[in-house]
């Protein structure tokens, strides 16, 4: 899979940002099962959401450099991809990957969105080999070094990644189909 693939179809932000309703804090948070099946609902999904995230960043802001994998369980669910939904101010978020300049050295870890350790690469050590600006929905390969930015100076920017057990292929089936007005199977 490349880092990304746009999935340009249509659906409905303010009534996905009524359910997710204003987050205390900004940055991300893991949505639970009452949620993930009201968005699943909304959006029409012939499979379901193994986890959600709903980001809200901070004017200027910039996550750190990461891997979206959970260090703490070996077994926990982990997928390569995320479709990642712009609802807010998404033309102002850059989302990068990047390689590691020194792979030889021991990335470090910190304590993600549930709790887990998750890989962490100090910004000495990263180059940006690729980037893209959520104009649209994407698939995003999440497995990979990425940070998330938002741009503008005055605004917050919220969207939704959606991580689903299915592989990724039956997800593109589903919105490409869904993008030409054709029936999926």
């Amino acid at each position: 899979m490349s880092r990304y693939i746009p999935l340009p179809f249509n659906y409905d932000s303010d009534a996905i940002l009524r359910i997710l309703k204003p987050l205390k804090t900004t940055h991300v948070m893991s949505c639970d099962s009452n949620v993930k099946l009201e968005i699943y609902k909304l959006l029409g999904l012939k499979f379901s959401i193994a986890t959600m995230l709903y980001f809200q960043l901070e004017p200027s802001s910039t996550s750190i450099i990461h891997m979206d994998k959970n260090l703490s369980n070996p077994n926990a669910f982990n997928t390569d991809f995320a479709l990642n939904i712009p609802l807010h101010n998404g033309t102002n978020v850059l989302m990068r990957w990047y390689e590691d300049n020194t792979p030889d050295c021991k990335s470090e870890i910190f304590t993600g969105v549930s709790g887990t350790d998750t890989p962490l690469l100090p910004t000495n050590r990263a180059v940006c080999i690729d980037k893209l600006y959520y104009t649209v929905p994407h698939i995003v390969k999440i497995n990979d070094w990425h940070s998330v930015e938002n741009q503008s100076n005055d605004e917050y920017s919220r969207f939704i990644s959606l991580r689903f057990y299915v592989p990724l292929e039956k997800v593109l089936n589903y919105f490409l189909v869904r993008g030409t007005g054709i029936k999926p199977d």
